[in-house]
């Protein structure tokens, strides 16, 4: 998504494992724009979360994305 709303590849510059450090060992995550639509800033946060079990399933997912207009 967040890719989607910003049309940049996070992490640029980085090395794959120099990625999976930030994200993993000290939970970095690519700033969000602060003109993001609020709903799409907090679905992005949930899809983030470090438990698996707190992330919104795929279906829940593409709902989201659906009320939205974004999803074909």
């Amino acid at each position: 998504m967040w890719e989607v709303i910003t049309g940049n590849i996070p992490y640029l510059g980085l090395q794959p494992i120099q990625i999976i450090a930030a994200v993993v060992n000290q939970n970095k995550r690519p700033v969000i724009p602060s003109n993001c639509d609020e709903d799409m800033e907090e679905m992005m946060i949930k899809c983030w979360d470090g438990d698996q079990n707190s992330r919104p399933s795929f279906e829940e997912i593409v709902v989201f994305l659906e009320s939205k207009n974004l999803c074909l």
